[in-house]
C-alpha cells in the first residue's frame, strides 16, 4: 500500500499577508452549517448518521489516466454505504453538444471557438451538479472531466462554495507509458469518439488529443491550491498526496482511493479441502481440515505460487 503524504492546512509564505484566494476559501470554511447544509442518510448501517454539507468531487488530470474509471467506482462504493451519489461525465454533454467525431483539432488550445464550445458543456453539466445535489436527493456528485487548468477549476469551486457545496478535488497523475498505451487501445479507441475509424488512426488522433491538454496541463500545487481539499494519485498509488482531508466522508474517499487497484489483476477461489464434518456427512459446521483436506490445502498452495512466480 502507498504511503500517504498528508500535508498541513496552513502553509507559511513569504508575504505575511493572505491572499484574496486564501481569504476566500477561509470564508468558507469557517461558514458555519445550518439546517438546509445536513444531508441525513440511514440507508446504510455503514455510512455516517448524516454528512455535513453537499459535496462536489472533481476530477483532474490529462486524458487515460483513469479519471472515468475512478470516478465510477468511487459512485459505486458510495451508493453502496448509502449515499446518494452520480457522475456527470462531460464528455458525454459534449457528445451530446458538438457531436461524438471530434478530431484532435477540436482539443488544441488555440482553437478559440472550440474552447468556447467546452466550455458551454461544462457549465451545462456543472449546473445539472447543482440542481443534483440541491433540488433532488443527491448528496455527491462527480464533476468527471480533465479540467486541467487552475482557471477551470477556479470556476467549478466557485460556483459550488456559491451554492454551499462543498469541492474535493481528485487528481490523477501517470507517467508509464505503458499502462497509459494500454487505456488508451482499449477503452479510448471504443469510445463513441472513434466508433467506426481504424485502431491505428485513432490511437495517433487520441494521442495527439493528450499533448493538447499537456501544453495547458496545470497540476494541483501545494502552495496554490493549499486552501483546498485534495488528493493526488500518483503512478497508480504508488505514491499518494493528500492535502486539508477535512471530514469523515473524504477521509474514507482517501481510504478507498488508496486501497483501489486501477490495473488488471487476477483473483482466485479455491473450495477448501476434505473437512472432519464432511467425513462424517455432515452438512454445515465449522470444524478443522481432515488429513486429506490438509494435503489438498499444501498442494493447492505449491501450485499457486508455482503459478504466480511463472507469470
Amino acid at each position: 500500500m502507498a504511503t500517504p503524504v498528508l500535508t498541513s492546512s496552513t502553509s507559511v509564505t513569504s508575504d505575511s499577508r493572505p491572499s484574496i484566494r486564501t481569504k476566500f476559501y477561509t470564508r468558507l470554511s469557517e461558514k458555519s452549517l445550518d439546517e438546509n447544509e445536513i444531508s441525513f442518510s440511514d440507508t446504510s448501517p455503514s455510512c455516517p448518521q448524516y454528512i455535513q454539507s453537499k459535496l462536489c468531487i472533481v476530477t483532474v488530470g490529462l486524458p487515460a489516466r483513469g479519471k472515468t474509471y475512478v470516478s465510477m467506482k468511487l459512485a459505486r462504493y458510495l451508493r453502496w454505504i448509502g449515499i446518494n451519489t452520480k457522475v456527470f461525465n462531460v464528455g458525454n454533454y459534449r457528445r451530446k453538444n458538438v457531436g461524438a467525431r471530434q478530431s484532435h483539432k477540436f482539443f488544441d488550445p488555440n482553437n478559440k471557438d472550440a474552447i468556447e464550445q467546452r466550455k458551454r458543456c461544462a457549465t451545462e453539466a456543472l449546473k445539472d451538479v447543482i440542481k443534483y445535489l440541491n433540488v433532488e436527493e443527491g448528496q455527491v456528485a462527480v464533476f468527471d472531466a480533465t479540467n486541467t487548468t487552475r482557471e477551470r477549476r477556479d470556476m467549478v469551486a466557485q460556483e459550488c462554495h456559491r451554492n454551499l457545496i462543498k469541492v474535493f478535488y481528485i487528481e490523477l497523475v501517470c507517467n508509464d507509458d505503458d499502462l497509459i498505451s494500454e487505456n488508451i487501445k482499449e477503452v479510448k479507441i471504443n469510445s463513441p469518439d472513434y466508433q467506426g475509424i481504424d485502431q491505428e488512426e485513432a490511437v495517433q488522433d487520441f494521442s495527439k488529443r493528450i499533448k493538447s491538454y499537456t501544453t495547458i496541463y496545470e497540476p494541483l500545487d501545494l502552495q496554490y491550491d493549499r486552501d483546498c481539499s485534495w488528493v493526488k494519485l500518483i503512478d497508480v498509488n504508488k505514491r499518494i498526496v493528500a492535502n486539508r482531508v477535512v471530514n469523515h466522508l473524504q477521509s474514507r474517499l482517501v481510504y478507498f482511493l488508496m486501497n483501489m487497484h486501477i490495473k488488471k489483476r487476477n483473483i482466485y477461489i479455491c473450495r477448501h479441502g476434505e473437512s472432519e464434518c464432511n467425513m462424517l456427512g455432515q452438512i454445515g459446521g465449522d470444524s478443522d481440515l481432515s488429513l486429506r483436506g490438509k494435503q489438498v490445502r499444501l498442494r493447492c498452495t505449491e501450485s499457486m505460487i508455482g503459478n504466480v512466480n511463472n507469470m
